[in-house]
């Protein structure tokens, strides 16, 4: 199923888009330092239901910046051995805490 809304995430705000047959349309954003933001995205939810009484399906879309990629070695030798690895490594257990 395709998703009728996405929330569009930026450094600095986020944007509520609706598909339509044009494509994406804008039909609302607002920035993250807005003095009261839960009544702002309330009102993008507001909106969306208005567009979509039967319910919302909505993607995210994260900017690049904002997401972090590792390359993590786990030579096992078992599953769960490989399990612990990356346990451990993600939680900078393995290198004295890289985070």
């Amino acid at each position: 199923m395709k998703p009728s809304f996405a929330l569009n995430f930026t450094d600095d705000s986020v944007a509520l888009l609706h598909r339509t047959k044009r494509g994406w349309l804008e039909v609302g954003r607002t920035a993250y330092d807005t003095p009261d933001l839960g009544e702002a995205l309330a009102y993008m939810r507001s909106t969306a239901l208005g567009l979509s009484p039967q319910g919302i399906t909505t993607k995210l879309v994260i900017p690049a910046s904002q997401v972090r990629y590792l390359r993590i070695d786990a030579p096992g030798p078992t599953d769960g051995a490989r399990r612990a690895q990356i346990a451990a490594s993600r939680t900078g257990e393995a290198d004295g805490g890289f985070y």
